[in-house]
């Protein structure tokens, strides 16, 4: 169109300068200046098809649908590449050469060609050049570097032969920055090196130098346990020597030891717990290894020492573990509280840690005598009620009863604990996750650091936890629920085994094990001991009991629907499970800050 050649790069100049992180910042800025009312027609039309485009999020791997929303709830979302006309894609092609900022250039070009004609591979290549010129810098590696660097590769292997040339050099930056890495850089060297391993080959004399180089800094930082583990982890996976993966193993182990030896020695109130559940990480990786290295190394005598410890650490853990207390909210003011909670996070671990703490657990004591006073003054009680399931059948009945009987307590409970679930999911969760996903963008390999490090994660199931969570702060509640909610059952057993609880059931006559379901595991003290009677409560409420939402069972039975999905009960429900990995986790590996304390 003869209009493109008026554009001009200075209409959209206003919207980088040093406060400008991310794409989603340009996206922000960029409808702030669609309120002049002095644009153009032309300048209107570019700055509205650059705000599009930068509205959505990137996904690393995710090849058939690479932009998720921003944001979304229900039927409502924001903008996202495939909404965008013809017109707007043809507009973006010729963007393209205007555009010098490689951020924007590589989103334009990227989507002009993934959705556009697909021939003009001089699209393709410019985004995978201005993809690759993000700084392998730990800072920007973690807001934009890492999904910017993924994508390229990804657009890489649909360039066949032609992109080999461009992915060996990609590989050998990698690979030259990993080697060139100090301390200073943390936790960026190891996601340097994840990165490489999972798109590149390199050389074995290369590989091996990474595994040595690694293996140097993570014995430099045994005064920082956590950058240890993990540089000992990644290095295990640059040698094909057993012996040496296992030496790797092995000392990511004693680092969970080092880190509860050191916790202990502090004042602090969640020691007794973070020491325990350290021991408990220790002892998982410990067993792991081959019996022939534990046996030449004294590992089997060293794993009698720490469960004897562990033993006597479980004690004082319970009272700590998850005791969580926060100021109450008035509701009318939760919204801008929430979003505050989490906005005034000094960095993006914590606000993590803020969201997972918007409301403490419901008081399951209180919540016993309120609903008893409810029900000693109500003639509801009188008359029996019936609960229906959204297909029509009747799945829950109640007696009527001129007494005050348990059943209708409980009963009053479940509905009290399913109105706090609403007014927390709207009125604190969803502003929240609203505030946290703007500032921040968060992945499933991101998560998985989280997962694994989360003492309440059972160990082999961080992956599946982390996709749950990440659904979950991507707005996709009903699919995350339907993975993190099974994903509990086994959390909650691992944590009744923990306490000594037997979480099997036994056939009196053919002596065949089965493991208790979670509404049984609930019930058993050694959970109530663990997380909480409010915690316990409340996922008794939303997820076993028919007379509620009853998730759990409905997931388990295919019986959870589109609509589900969407509801409050699912919003909150994702919420507890994420409240439940993340808050352990933060107190157990940061709890010597003053910022997010329980007492905060």
């Amino acid at each position: 169109m003869s209009d493109h050649e008026e554009i001009d790069p200075s209409w959209w100049a206003g919207v980088f300068d040093d406060e400008t992180h991310s794409i989603g910042d340009v996206s922000v800025r960029l409808r702030d200046m669609l309120g002049d009312s002095a644009l153009t027609p032309l300048q209107r039309r570019v700055l509205e098809t650059l705000a599009d485009v930068t509205s959505a999020r990137l996904r690393e791997r995710e090849w058939l649908e690479p932009f998720a929303p921003t944001w979304s709830f229900g039927q409502q979302r924001s903008v996202l590449p495939s909404d965008m006309s013809p017109d707007q894609i043809t507009l973006l092609a010729d963007l393209v050469e205007h555009i010098r900022d490689p951020a924007l250039r590589a989103r334009v070009a990227d989507v002009a060609w993934f959705y556009g004609d697909r021939s003009e591979v001089a699209l393709a290549d410019a985004a995978i050049d201005a993809y690759r010129a993000a700084e392998l810098q730990p800072d920007s590696w973690m807001t934009q570097g890492r999904e910017a660097w993924q994508r390229a590769f990804d657009l890489l292997a649909r360039r066949g032969r032609d992109g080999a040339a461009t992915r060996a050099a990609m590989c050998t930056r990698l690979s030259d920055r990993v080697l060139a890495a100090t301390l200073d850089d943390a936790f960026a060297i190891a996601d340097f090196a994840r990165m490489l391993r999972a798109n590149g080959k390199v050389e074995s004399g290369v590989a091996e130098a990474i595994h040595a180089h690694l293996v140097e800094l993570a014995n430099l930082a045994l005064a920082e346990p956590r950058l240890s583990r993990v540089l000992e982890e990644e290095a295990g996976h640059w040698t094909t020597e057993l012996e040496q993966k296992a030496a790797c193993q092995e000392r990511a182990a004693r680092t969970y030891i080092a880190e509860a030896d050191a916790r202990l020695s502090t004042a602090d109130a969640g020691a007794a717990m973070a020491e325990g559940l350290l021991l408990e990480r220790a002892i998982a990786l410990l067993k792991r290894l081959p019996r022939r290295y534990r046996l030449a190394h004294g590992i089997d005598e060293l794993l009698v020492n720490l469960r004897a410890r562990l033993v006597e650490s479980r004690e004082g853990a319970i009272e700590s573990m998850m005791r969580i207390e926060t100021d109450p909210v008035d509701l009318t003011e939760a919204a801008n509280a929430a979003r505050a909670r989490v906005s005034d996070a000094p960095d993006r671990d914590a606000a993590l840690a803020m969201f997972a703490l918007l409301q403490s657990p419901m008081d399951a004591e209180a919540a016993k005598e309120s609903a008893a006073s409810l029900v000693a003054t109500s003639i509801s009680r009188l008359f029996g009620s019936s609960t229906l399931g959204t297909d029509g059948r009747k799945v829950a009945f109640l007696d009527g009863s001129s007494d005050e009987s348990e059943a209708a307590v409980w009963d009053q409970m479940i509905r009290t604990a399913s109105i706090h679930a609403q007014l927390v999911a709207q009125g604190m969760v969803l502003p929240a996750l609203e505030v946290l996903t703007l500032k921040y963008s968060f992945d499933t390999q991101e998560m998985q650091r989280i997962c694994k490090e989360s003492p309440l994660v059972p160990v082999g199931h961080d992956y599946l936890w982390a996709a749950g969570l990440t659904l979950g702060l991507n707005g996709e509640f009903g699919l995350a629920v339907a993975v993190v909610v099974p994903q509990l059952e086994q959390l909650v057993r691992m944590v009744v085994k923990s306490r000594g609880g037997h979480t099997l059931l036994v056939d009196d006559e053919t002596g065949v094990e089965s493991e208790k379901g979670l509404g049984a595991l609930l019930d058993m003290p050694e959970c109530a001991d663990a997380l909480g009677d409010g915690i316990v409560m409340e996922f008794k409420a939303l997820l076993v009991e028919q007379r509620g939402p009853n998730l759990r069972n409905d997931i388990a039975h295919g019986l959870f629907n589109d609509i589900d999905g969407q509801t409050y009960a699912a919003v909150y429900a994702w919420w507890m499970c994420f409240r439940l990995v993340v808050w352990p986790w933060w107190i157990a590996m940061r709890a010597d800050s003053d910022f997010g304390s329980p007492s905060k």
